[in-house]
């Protein structure tokens, strides 16, 4: 079975390593040039740890991983006024630990797979057609491909959802809220 990933995030990655294992030839298109890098900080423990485990990969998410000592709310003038020690949370997960971006879990996954996997980067699905027999991605730049599944691992803003479901407004809600993020050497 020929299966279409879009997506080489943390879900897209996890997903053709299992497949993989399964005997099922994966493709994965990401509509970035090259794997991202960054993202958001994650606390890596629990199942997703166990998961980790099982697939080889721990010692280098925790070469990539820090251990982070403490969360602190600052004020606007730096000052801190409210924060905790992160040790709790290592101590209840026994060690099992750690803190890294995204892009950095997404890029040790991708290591146990890329030369098993076909991956297509600077490209996405922008058109999906079913047939009686398979399913027909056109892509952006490289044409049309036959795959017997397609699966959207693509994020918040799908590229793959879009064509099947409509626009993204049609399923958005604001919340009344927003995040800010940003990196820090050291």
């Amino acid at each position: 079975m020929k299966v279409l990933i879009s997506g080489a995030g943390i879900a897209g990655t996890t997903l053709a390593y299992w497949l993989k294992h399964q005997g099922f030839e994966s493709t994965i298109v990401e509509a970035a040039p090259k794997l991202r890098t960054g993202g958001y900080i994650i606390d890596f423990w629990g199942a997703g740890f166990e998961i980790a485990e099982r697939m080889g990969i721990i010692p280098e998410i925790m070469k990539r991983g820090d251990r982070i000592r403490e969360v602190k709310v600052v004020n606007e003038r730096g000052h801190r006024i409210a924060g905790f020690p992160v040790e709790a949370f290592s101590q209840i997960a026994q060690g099992r630990y750690v803190s890294l971006a995204r892009g950095d879990l997404a890029a040790s996954i991708f290591g146990t797979i890329e030369h098993d996997v076909e991956a297509i980067f600077g490209d996405s699905v922008d058109r999906i057609e079913q047939t009686e027999s398979c399913l027909l991605a056109s892509f952006k730049r490289t044409g049309v491909r036959y795959f017997d599944l397609l699966i959207g691992a693509d994020g918040l803003h799908s590229r793959t959802r879009q064509p099947v479901f409509g626009p993204q407004s049609r399923f958005e809600k604001y919340l009344g809220f927003k995040v800010a993020a940003f990196e820090l050497a050291g």
